[in-house]
């Protein structure tokens, strides 16, 4: 059974002007702007009893999506490392699971859709007695306390609303006012301390292991040097030291600007492979498609779906190498990412199509804001079509199918 956290209505007018009026007080405190349009469009989705999905995406290339059902938070995905996260939070909830153990029980249980795996894997885990309903709960409540830390870190957030997703059960069902004034405290403290300027996805690693011996004790020094081994992440040290994400990174603050650790960016974990429907076979040499996005994990996530259905993959992280390793591999479709630094994918679009050799190849735009605006750019630059970032894998499967086959003129 669900466990829900609901209001008592008893004179149900007054409370939810009560409720109305606190929620308002609330957007209006001194929180993040990203986070208070977070909050704000949330707050809207409650009175509206809303069930779907409400994607949310930064300046950077990352976007994450919170599940509704009727108004209350379900779940929570997305950022640099979903799968770091849901296996950090399952592995910290639940003793019972080793690192091993959980790694082969993610071999053996294929997931039965790319969206919502992690739930679906949460709701097979109950099933199946390696966690109870209590610890389901509690996991899902971590990983939403650690993904609304992650909003914090962004200062301008945009919001969308999509229709339609499906679940095995509801393992929990929360007050999205009430939890976001939860963090509340949390939030202030990491504003007020200023460690939303040092990304918590990045892994700590000692820089100038000399200096740092000498300006800490040896008991400090060996732990550091144990701990800060380049793979562990903020967020990975917060669960093994039993620490707030506030108390590990404002511990370690001054050593970074004195430049004794660096911070290093470290890939997401590979999310379990997908079903894929057998396809036919194409005669000759699979059509190569290529992707262009700076995230690692957004790379990784599309050639799980792209290689799974027969298809090669070429993906490429650095934008500014994308031009010349596009011309030597001459995909057949291309996969482009929208927000990139240093440059965008209007720009590299513009590129490809006064280029002869691109002069048909299908490009499709992606990106986490599906607005018109961005539609008709995408379009005046050459763009063939444009797809949403939080896509699931049969509808990008159908873009693939739909344009190789117009390209080919064989039935895929």
């Amino acid at each position: 059974m669900a466990l829900s956290v609901e209001y008592g209505y008893t004179d149900p007018d007054s409370l939810r002007y009560q409720s109305a009026r606190r929620e308002a007080q609330m957007i209006n405190r001194q929180l993040s702007p990203g986070i208070s349009t977070v909050l704000e469009r949330l707050s809207d989705l409650k009175q509206q009893h809303y069930t779907g999905k409400l994607i949310i995406s930064g300046s950077s290339s990352c976007s994450w999506t919170l599940y509704i059902f009727m108004g209350r938070l379900l779940y929570g995905t997305g950022g640099r490392h979903p799968v770091r996260r849901w296996c950090r939070q399952v592995l910290a909830g639940c003793p019972n699971l080793t690192p091993r153990t959980l790694k082969d029980w993610l071999k053996a249980h294929r997931p039965s859709a790319a969206e919502l795996w992690e739930y679906d894997h949460l709701c097979s885990l109950v099933a199946q007695d390696h966690l109870t309903c209590e610890q389901a709960a509690r996991i899902v409540h971590s990983i939403l306390t650690e993904l609304f830390s992650d909003l914090a870190q962004v200062w301008r957030l945009d919001c969308k609303t999509v229709s339609g997703f499906s679940v095995q059960k509801q393992l929990m069902l929360l007050d999205p006012v009430r939890f976001v004034e939860q963090q509340e405290p949390t939030l202030e403290r990491m504003q007020a301390a200023k460690v939303t300027d040092y990304p918590f996805d990045c892994a700590p690693v000692v820089r100038q292991p000399a200096q740092l011996k000498e300006v800490t004790s040896e008991s400090v020094y060996q732990t550091l040097s144990k701990l800060l081994n380049g793979q562990n992440t903020f967020w990975d040290l917060s669960v093994l030291m039993k620490r707030p994400i506030v108390d590990v990174v404002s511990s370690l603050v001054l050593f970074i600007q004195a430049e004794l650790i660096e911070l290093r960016e470290v890939a997401d974990l590979p999310a379990p492979t997908m079903p894929i429907a057998p396809q036919p076979e194409i005669a000759g040499e699979q059509p190569l498609i290529a992707c262009v996005d700076d995230s690692a994990w957004m790379c990784q996530t599309l050639e799980t779906v792209v290689a799974g259905a027969g298809y090669r993959f070429l993906g490429i992280q650095d934008p500014l190498r994308a031009i010349p390793t596009l011309l030597s591999q001459k995909p057949a479709l291309i996969l482009l990412d929208l927000r990139m630094p240093n440059t965008n994918g209007y720009e590299i679009c513009s590129q490809l199509r006064r280029l002869s050799a691109f002069t048909d190849t299908p490009i499709v735009i992606l990106t986490g804001n599906d607005g018109i605006v961005d539609r008709v750019r995408a379009k005046m630059v050459g763009a063939t079509d444009f797809l949403s970032k939080s896509v699931e894998h049969v509808q990008l499967l159908a873009v693939l199918d739909k344009y190789l086959t117009v390209q080919s003129g064989q039935q895929v």
